[in-house]
């Protein structure tokens, strides 16, 4: 509970969108830097369903996984 707290007072948002939010931005470096397929990615991030890995993407970065991808190459 203490840890929550500070990660809320130091972030401004609960530690589950930080860890969210970190995740997301991981993902999108790999899209970048990286051949692994989206649902590799959504995989090492913890993520059993890549659906709902992209879902996630869509809503923290604005556009899905591919999209992302694509438009950075």
């Amino acid at each position: 509970r203490q840890r929550q707290m500070c990660i809320r007072d130091r972030y401004g948002k609960p530690i589950a969108t930080f860890q969210r939010e970190y995740r997301m931005q991981v993902a999108a470096r790999w899209l970048v830097e990286t051949e692994l397929s989206v649902a590799e990615i959504a995989g090492r991030l913890g993520y059993e369903n890549p659906n709902k890995f992209s879902s996630a993407f869509k809503r923290v970065i604005g556009e899905t996984p591919s999209a992302y991808r694509r438009a950075r190459r």
